[in-house]
């Protein structure tokens, strides 16, 4: 890993979009923690435990082809008999019960806390995975009519305080701790 000084000497030979994206999460992050030519890294940049923006992405196809280059962690544990409805809701999630994160991976910011906060909704039992593609595509077309979408900006939930130690049983919710019932920003 490199000594982060300047981005520009980094990305220069990244892809146009990833060099965008780097730039822009630097505005947003400042610089990386850790810097490779394949990968720049920034942990702990609120509300992600950890963001990963890859030189080269992931071809993906829902809701439209696109590469997913941006992978971000969130500290939240998913209810154990809700961990396959949210993993069936999209490609881009993954879960590590273990560690107690959701890691989504997509094309930006935007997307990625557009389908944690779908994700969320699901592990409520709030929205089938149906449910959440289908807003998620109503989402994306009146981002297109640039209509504001908080869904896009920001959790849309409150992550509880951590609580370390494992829980034993399934009825958790959120970053590492036992929440009962929705937590929304109000």
């Amino acid at each position: 890993m490199k000594t982060v000084s300047s981005i520009d000497g980094i990305v220069h030979r990244w892809p146009f979009l990833s060099q965008k994206l780097a730039r822009d999460l630097v505005h947003k992050y400042g610089f990386p923690h850790e810097a490779s030519d394949e990968k720049l890294v920034w942990f702990y940049n609120d509300p992600w435990a950890r963001t990963t923006l890859y030189r080269d992405g992931v071809y993906h196809s829902f809701p439209k082809p696109h590469l997913d280059a941006l992978e971000q962690t969130l500290d939240y544990l998913v209810p154990i008999n809700k961990v396959r409805l949210v993993e069936s809701y999209s490609a881009s999630l993954r879960i590590d019960q273990g560690r107690r994160q959701l890691t989504v991976r997509c094309a930006n910011e935007a997307m990625n806390f557009l389908i944690v906060n779908f994700a969320h909704e699901i592990a409520l039992g709030l929205l089938t995975p149906d449910q959440a593609r289908l807003r998620q595509r109503e989402v994306i077309a009146a981002l297109r009519l640039r209509w504001p979408e908080p869904l896009t900006e920001s959790l849309q939930f409150t992550q509880p305080a951590a609580v370390y130690g494992a829980p034993e049983s399934g009825e958790s919710i959120g970053p590492k701790a036992r929440v009962s019932g929705p937590f929304r920003k109000q």
